[in-house]
């Protein structure tokens, strides 16, 4: 038999097939949602080298990230949202007391992120007009330390025998703790600093 006269034939048992005779009856738009589709109807499927017809069985509604997005944000669910805060401690060597900067996580996050233990930076951005403050170490959100002596801004499993991390009982002893580096990054949310050079004004006034 030719190949025309198969392909002839093959085309005519399809047209009379209860499939076809569904799918003609049925066929409409493209398809682009589950809503879109009953249980019972057919589609057509197209392939890079063909195409199928489909029955369909059963239909499944699937999250999408839009609907968990929307669903997470609802306001009976904006408690377990997890809010990024930078807290800044200032300590003051001079009168012995330490301030915290508060409602300045933005600027906070602006000037210290990429910065290192021992770096000096310009605390005007946080209200400090004139002041400077060394950055003397952290902590991220679950409390894991900073160290100067461990580079990069990831948290590490490191051997140390003292602070900060860990604080042995027994001299020399040692043990592994995790710790992160001695680069800020948006994982730390807190950041010890202590004042390098004074301002005007006195400290107390303008973190009262």
């Amino acid at each position: 038999m030719h190949r025309k006269s198969l392909q002839a034939l093959t085309g005519k048992l399809n047209a009379l097939s209860p499939l076809a005779i569904l799918f003609a009856a049925a066929w409409g738009e493209v398809v682009k949602s589950v809503a879109e589709v009953e249980v019972g109807g057919v589609l057509k499927v197209e392939f890079k080298d063909g195409e199928a017809v489909s029955e369909v069985k059963e239909k499944r509604v699937l999250f999408s990230q839009k609907i968990l997005y929307d669903l997470f944000n609802t306001a009976p669910l904006n408690r377990f949202r997890r809010k990024k805060k930078m807290q800044v401690v200032v300590s003051d060597t001079k009168s012995g007391k330490a301030y915290k900067v508060a409602g300045k996580d933005a600027e906070a996050s602006a000037l210290f992120v990429g910065k290192r233990i021992g770096e000096v930076v310009n605390a005007e951005i946080l209200g400090l007009g004139g002041y400077e403050l060394e950055i003397t170490g952290g902590s991220d959100k679950q409390g894991m330390p900073m160290r100067k002596d461990v580079s990069g801004a990831a948290r590490k499993r490191i051997l140390i025998s003292s602070p900060p991390g860990y604080r042995p009982k027994e001299r020399g002893k040692r043990r592994r703790k995790s710790v992160r580096g001695n680069e800020i990054s948006t994982e730390i949310s807190q950041i010890n600093t202590r004042i390098k050079t004074y301002g005007a004004k006195p400290v107390e006034e303008l973190l009262a």
